[in-house]
């Protein structure tokens, strides 16, 4: 003999909920995963408005939805968001039509909230590698990421309660914290709560070693490592603009090419080390006696060169030539001992020298020597 089963034991052994609401919005019926999908009971449900369960920024469009199926629309993948019982935010995909017949609307709702959990961390992981990856500066990178963070905040619709924050830490140091404040509530910090910020702390500390180790390259390539100047790489490319910005505006340029005569000498008698010391001391005066727009970079060794932008006239440079022999020929006081040095400067002004920048290094270069050997 056959035992007939009533269909609700069918239907409450689905894992996505049944719900069966009228014209005016009550809930009718709601089968048992509600309390999975929803955290609530069905009997909780039952008699309520279903809006009551919308989370509120979602109202409008769930109302336009049902505005919809009322007129005989399916809705097979709607989504919006419920608060649960407990405070937190699921994500529903609804499948939903109405029954001119019953004067009901019966709906599916399947949970997909870790579904699009994982997918909106996903797109937050890509967005701060791109903002570590194309933001010219870690300031603007935290801006960045700010923003990735606050979009994920409210794709997941997360109410982190209260204030709750991690260290933030790249691989050297501690930078500081993640914090976010939502709503407060009554509940305790919850897992999903926690494993979000764990997992902005991680991205955003990636992206800031990513970010400082390019910066660290990038320093490398265009910087002198002892005194911190500009390299002949980094020069090259600003004289090559500035050459262009000439020609275009009409205006004067020149180079100052220049050395330390018996330089070799600091080294043999009092080590490198002062040699360094000797190097470091040149590279901040002649910083001291030009412009913050004009160029000073070192070639290597004890050979340095500066670029004077837009002089108003070519006996500019030759007064800001004295001015640096001046500066350098002062004695330096070095650990080992007080030496004086006199540079040779050699100068080189567009367009009169030359109009490329290999035309006026190698006048300015021949300029230089001249003066050492006393030709000028």
């Amino acid at each position: 003999m056959k035992t007939a089963i009533p269909p609700e034991s069918f239907i409450d052994l689905l894992l996505d909920a049944v719900c069966v609401v009228d014209r005016d919005g009550y809930v009718r019926y709601v089968s048992a995963a509600s309390e999975r999908v929803f955290g609530y009971q069905p009997e909780e449900m039952v008699g309520r408005l279903i809006l009551d369960f919308v989370h509120p920024e979602d109202r409008d469009k769930t109302r336009q939805a049902v505005k919809e199926i009322l007129q005989g629309e399916l809705k097979p993948s709607f989504e919006n968001r419920y608060v649960r019982k407990d405070g937190s935010v699921a994500q529903i995909m609804w499948s939903a039509r109405w029954s001119e017949e019953e004067q009901v609307r019966v709906a599916v709702a399947r949970d997909v909230t870790g579904r699009r959990r994982a997918e909106a961390m996903q797109a937050a992981m890509y967005a701060i590698s791109e903002a570590a990856n194309s933001s010219d500066s870690l300031s603007t990178m935290y801006l960045r990421i700010h923003q990735v963070v606050d979009d994920l905040l409210a794709a997941l619709g997360s109410p982190i309660h209260d204030w709750q924050g991690v260290p933030l830490a790249s691989s050297e140091e501690v930078l500081g914290a993640i914090e976010e404040q939502k709503q407060v509530d009554d509940r305790c910090c919850s897992d999903p709560d926690r494993e979000l910020l764990e997992f902005v702390r991680v991205q955003v500390a990636a992206a800031v070693d990513r970010k400082q180790m390019h910066s660290q390259l990038e320093f490398m390539a265009n910087y002198d490592q002892l005194t911190g100047l500009p390299n002949r790489r980094l020069f090259m490319d600003r004289i090559h603009k500035a050459l262009e910005r000439a020609a275009r505006d009409r205006s004067y340029l020149a180079v100052l090419y220049l050395d330390l005569n018996d330089f070799k000498g600091v080294n043999d008698s009092y080590g490198h080390s002062a040699g360094d010391e000797v190097l470091q001391t040149m590279a901040d005066r002649l910083a001291q006696c030009v412009r913050a727009s004009d160029t000073v970079a070192r070639l290597g060794g004890d050979e340095f060169i500066v670029l004077l932008y837009a002089i108003k006239q070519p006996d500019d440079a030759f007064s800001v030539a004295e001015k640096v022999r001046a500066s350098l020929s002062e004695p330096y006081e070095l650990s080992a001992a007080d030496l004086t040095l006199i540079p040779s400067i050699g100068v080189a002004v567009y367009p009169q020298n030359g109009e490329t920048r290999e035309a006026l290094i190698r006048h300015a270069d021949i300029d230089m020597y001249r003066v050492k050997r006393g030709e000028v």
